[in-house]
């Protein structure tokens, strides 16, 4: 027959029913062999230590003139005040199970009004509370659980494994406190606080601890606790300008390359026991020495040489063998440096400053590569401005302000991505496109298709002179051989024959460089004209370019007060 399992301990009353006053309480009347036969009448009532009647649950038993016992529950709302009868009883209880309010009817069996009762306890009550600590289904249905024997030492809970019994849980009689225990030796609190605080930080983290021990902060941060003791908070400042460079942070080292001509047979430097260098190493001195007896390969060599220096400088300087020696400074600061190697003055000098080629890297064969900025190192950092309030120069690859020296001077693209400086011209020259220069700019004094009225040359002939004033090339750049001039000009103060030639005491603005007459400016017939005066402008179109431009004064052999002052234009072009 099935039967319904309880599902927490009961409160059962257990108590001695026979007593030396009344040893053999019985039932006052017949009980039938029926579930229904649920009224039991008792001779003596059920009574506790101070003498009062029983009043919660517990199991009786009853004996029958055949000896069998059946178990029975008693339900406290059905004990009488006066404890001589019970109702609502529970009749055939199994001994075995966990049920105590199931009537089993295979268990159930008449008794005579003389059968002898008693408080019944049996594998019922063992079977509850074993079923409790295992952890079945079983509670104690209270809602505390009390350990301890009522004096001030530590309980503990353990486990018991296959070594033998471990601890996990006590409470620290000293401190008051719940700790907790892995391994049954090491014990660590778990008060209030504590356990109300500690994180992990991921599925596989192995120890918990509190947040503030479990934030490590980085560069440029700072983790502060605030209301210590009290409503904890954990505040988390970024400090930008502490993260941030106002430099260049990353460089590429420095290194050394040893010469062409270094001893590369690994064989020549076995014999040496006690090699020896000097190098200043990012601005420490380091002499080296070194044991080659071991080496196997020119790799080797270097590998022994190596060894013995980072011993030196502690940290991961490389000097690595490909045809020749090759030094690496391990900084990546700007403080990365590096020199040509030399002498120590003892042992067995294999810098090459000696007879021993060894590394062929003193001075005259060692090269030098300085640290310089490696920019893509340091990208996505922060860039704050410097004590000066500006970006460093040496940040991206902007022209520098430092470079801009010289008056007047500017930056101009080359072509190839790199700003070049372009120096300013002279004074009335002007900036022009000029696609030849390898800015595609220059200075000069044409304007091209501009207005111009700088005085460029300007002569005075004297009487009897025979004179020619040279309007260089040089000045009218940029004229080509499809485009016109205009050439503005005054002469003055003058007297000069009008011959009407180039020659022979006329005045003439000529191209030189093209062998042509530009102009020629004279009086009348062959007579004298005082103080003439000549103004104006032509246009003119060379055949070739640049060209330079001359004035022209002849005396005739018959007059020597051949005289004028002329000034010359370049107007438009």
């Amino acid at each position: 027959m099935a039967y319904t399992v309880t599902d927490q301990i009961p409160d059962l009353a257990l108590f001695q029913w026979g007593t030396p006053d009344n040893p053999n309480p019985k039932l006052s009347a017949p009980l039938g062999d029926q579930a229904s036969d649920d009224t039991i009448t008792v001779t003596s009532a059920p009574l506790d230590h101070d003498g009062n009647v029983i009043s919660t649950d517990f199991i009786m038993k009853v004996v029958n003139a055949q000896s069998y016992v059946e178990n029975i529950f008693v339900p406290a709302s059905g004990i009488s005040a006066s404890g001589l009868t019970f109702t609502g009883v529970t009749r055939g209880l199994r001994l075995e199970g966990l049920d105590y309010t199931t009537s089993d009817t295979d268990l159930i069996a008449k008794h005579g009004s003389d059968s002898v009762i008693g408080c019944n306890v049996n594998a019922v009550y063992a079977n509850i509370v074993h079923a409790c600590l295992q952890g079945s289904t079983v509670s104690t249905g209270g809602l505390s659980f009390a350990l301890g024997d009522g004096t001030d030492t530590n309980v503990t809970i353990k486990h018991l494994e296959t070594g033998g019994e471990k601890g996990f849980l006590r409470k620290n009689k000293t401190t008051s406190k719940v700790e907790y225990s892995n391994d049954g030796t090491v014990w660590t609190s778990i008060d209030a606080v504590v356990a109300g605080s500690l994180v992990v930080v991921s599925a596989g983290d192995t120890t918990p601890g509190n947040l503030e021990d479990k934030m490590t902060a980085g560069s440029g941060i700072i983790l502060t606790k605030l209301n210590a003791g009290g409503n904890e908070e954990l505040e988390v400042t970024a400090d930008i300008a502490g993260a941030a460079i106002d430099e260049p942070d990353t460089y590429t080292p420095a290194y050394l390359t040893g010469g062409t001509s270094p001893t590369s047979n690994h064989l020549l430097w076995t014999g040496t026991a006690d090699g020896s260098f000097r190098v200043t190493l990012d601005g420490t001195i380091r002499d080296v020495t070194t044991d080659f007896t071991t080496a196997t390969s020119m790799a080797d060599v270097a590998s022994l040489m190596q060894t013995a220096l980072r011993v030196l400088t502690g940290d991961l300087v490389t000097i690595a063998w490909t045809t020749r020696f090759i030094i690496t400074s391990a900084s990546t600061s700007s403080s990365s440096a590096i020199t040509v190697l030399s002498a120590t003055g003892t042992g067995t000098d294999v810098s090459g400053a000696g007879a021993f080629d060894g590394m062929d890297s003193d001075t005259g064969n060692g090269v030098v590569t300085d640290a310089v900025i490696d920019q893509p190192a340091d990208a996505g950092k922060i860039v704050k401005l410097d004590v000066t309030g500006k970006f460093n120069e040496d940040f991206g690859t902007w022209a520098k302000e430092s470079t801009l020296t010289a008056k007047g001077s500017m930056y101009a693209a080359d072509g190839a991505g790199s700003p070049v400086e372009l120096a300013v011209g002279t004074d009335g020259q002007v900036l022009i496109a000029d696609s030849s220069e390898a800015t595609g700019l220059k200075y000069s004094r044409t304007v091209p298709l501009s207005l111009y009225n700088e005085v460029i040359n300007e002569q005075d002939f004297t009487n009897g002179s025979t004179g020619f004033v040279t309007v260089p090339g040089s000045e009218i750049l940029g004229v080509t051989t499809d485009e016109a001039v205009m050439i503005g000009y005054y002469a003055t103060a003058g007297t000069y024959h009008s011959t009407g030639a180039a020659s022979d005491g006329a005045l003439a603005l000529y191209d030189v460089t093209n062998s042509r007459i530009i102009k020629i400016f004279s009086g009348t017939g062959s007579s004298v004209v005082d103080s003439y005066e000549v103004n104006g402008s032509v246009v003119y179109k060379p055949s070739s370019s640049p060209f330079d431009v001359e004035w022209r004064l002849e005396n005739d052999s018959g007059d020597d007060n051949d005289y004028a002052t002329v000034k010359t234009f370049i107007i438009a072009q």
